[in-house]
């Protein structure tokens, strides 16, 4: 890798971050309703927590923006400036840390869950729309983000896996041959998913008499 493509996918990393780090729950809640969504239910600064404590509608509006910005970052690094998995994981992991620990909330946020799923997308983006078709549905009936998030994205793993290890021939449209973007979506996953389990660890020992838990602004447990 040369010292111009270790810059560029430096570049896109920060601002993807930026982008993430737009805290669109925390404006939208203060524009719509004077309130300030962090004081609000869970305390989370994610759609899901606007759409329960604020309006179903502003909810909605936030979690497509959220979204967004995890998307777009990864389709711009992989479709505009060509970078392959590696740009379009470095672009999703950028959105998704700056959702979570965003620059204008003195590096907190929410939990990610939205922005993990358009950078998740954005690697996936043919089996995500795809899987779309069963989650919106979902989304109406459950009207919960969280769970409708995870298995919208299951089933575009499934999709991808079956394009990416087996011989079956899938429509140009949903077609993945690199298998780079599925272990990329994995790694999002993880990522997505490790600040709850590490607020869960230190909880637990806190409860064995050990270190006390430290202040986490989010778990990934129904919130985006």
């Amino acid at each position: 890798m040369t010292m111009g493509e270790v810059m560029g996918l430096a570049g896109i990393l920060v601002a993807a971050y930026l982008a993430g780090s737009l805290p669109t729950a925390v404006i939208m809640s203060r524009l719509v309703a004077g309130v300030d969504v962090r004081d609000l239910g869970t305390g989370n600064a994610g759609a899901a927590n606007v759409f329960r404590e604020v309006d179903r509608r502003v909810g909605v509006f936030v979690a497509i923006v959220d979204i967004l910005k995890g998307l777009l970052p990864v389709l711009v690094a992989d479709r505009f400036f060509d970078l392959g998995p590696t740009g379009a994981v470095i672009a999703a992991a950028g959105a998704l840390w700056g959702h979570q620990y965003s620059v204008f909330l003195k590096f907190r946020g929410g939990a990610g869950l939205a922005s993990a799923f358009g950078g998740v997308a954005g690697m996936m983006l043919g089996p995500t729309v795809v899987a779309g078709f069963v989650g919106l549905p979902m989304l109406l009936m459950t009207k919960n983000m969280g769970w409708t998030g995870g298995i919208t994205i299951a089933i575009a793993f499934g999709i991808t896996a079956i394009s990416v290890f087996t011989d079956i021939q899938m429509p140009d449209l949903i077609a993945i041959e690199d298998a780079g973007y599925l272990y990329g979506g994995v790694l999002i996953g993880l990522l997505l998913a490790l600040p709850f389990w590490l607020r869960k660890i230190f909880e637990l020992r806190a409860a064995r008499g050990g270190d006390a838990a430290p202040d986490a602004s989010s778990t990934t447990e129904d919130q985006t």
